[in-house]
């Protein structure tokens, strides 16, 4: 269902540059009666038209800034880089190993670039992150 939403936005030419699991409460919280098996992506505040007018791909900014919750942005976030739709699936999979496991290996950072650094340590070690989720994964049970 993330990544229909995900798709869904793509599809209006956005990208949603503040995906966290705040901005998915679980259907059920009333917001859906009856739905528990669906998730609603809200809190669109931060989403960016990737196209022009013209349909043509809007050219990256030089220096976009920061922009997101620094648990769930992508590394491109972290770099200042112009974000793509690509950005927001890295936000889908933190979001997503964040509910698998119950947490992130950097839940326990606060500053962004730390943050961005171990994001970049993983990235290069995919491996890593595969051991954190199987680790956690046995610890952690959704309800």
């Amino acid at each position: 269902m993330l990544l229909s939403a995900a798709a869904a936005a793509a599809a209006t030419a956005t990208i949603n540059t503040s995906t966290a699991a705040s901005s998915l409460p679980a259907a059920d919280t009333g917001l859906a009666p009856g739905r528990k098996d669906q998730c609603i992506m809200i809190d669109f505040g931060l989403t960016r038209k990737y196209r022009l007018p013209s349909g043509q791909i809007r050219p990256p900014r030089d220096i976009a800034g920061f922009r997101g919750t620094a648990r769930y942005a992508s590394i491109n976030s972290h770099l200042s880089k112009e974000l793509s739709r690509r950005d927001d699936l890295w936000s889908v999979l933190y979001v997503l190993i964040e509910f698998l496991t119950g947490q992130l290996p950097w839940r326990k950072l606060k500053d962004k670039e730390e943050i961005g650094l171990l994001k970049i340590h993983f990235n290069r070690s995919p491996a890593l992150l595969m051991i954190h989720m199987r680790v956690h994964k046995h610890t952690h049970t959704c309800t």
